[in-house]
């Protein structure tokens, strides 16, 4: 069984890569791509083109075109997606309440939650692990 800890020694510490999609090399949301293929949920549907040189907005993607397959939460549990705005929009994976895992130029690391971030978009669950607890 694959468990949160296994995952993070797996790839806590991988360099950012832009659409990179191994263990060489990772973006955020090919993290999170990864983590989920990992758990044997497949994420490809949202953008089997994407780091095929496409241009794509995976936040705006992600909450308005797959609005039916993720659900909004207030409070974060591990596998949440956390969403963030900026100039590069930007996610990551909650681990818990408080922590989540991301990659950016500085590869992948772990980081604090913080709720008063004016650049937090908010927190999404995959309402196919909602109806099947069993997987987490």
């Amino acid at each position: 069984m694959i468990t949160k800890d296994n995952l993070i020694l797996k790839y806590l510490n991988i360099p950012y890569e832009f659409h990179g999609n191994d263990l060489t090399g990772l973006d955020c949301w090919t993290l999170v791509v990864n983590w989920f293929n990992d758990l044997n949920y497949d994420l490809n549907f949202m953008n089997p083109q994407y780091g095929k040189n496409c241009k794509w907005n995976k936040i705006n993607n992600f909450i308005f075109e797959f609005a039916d397959k993720w659900e909004k939460v207030k409070v974060p549990r591990y596998l949440d997606i956390i969403l963030f705005r900026g100039e590069t929009h930007h996610c990551g994976i909650c681990l818990d309440e408080y922590r989540f895992i991301h990659c950016n130029k500085n590869g992948v690391k772990i980081l604090r939650i913080n709720k008063n971030d004016l650049s937090l978009l908010g927190f999404y669950r995959l309402r196919e692990i909602i109806n099947d607890n069993c997987k987490i």
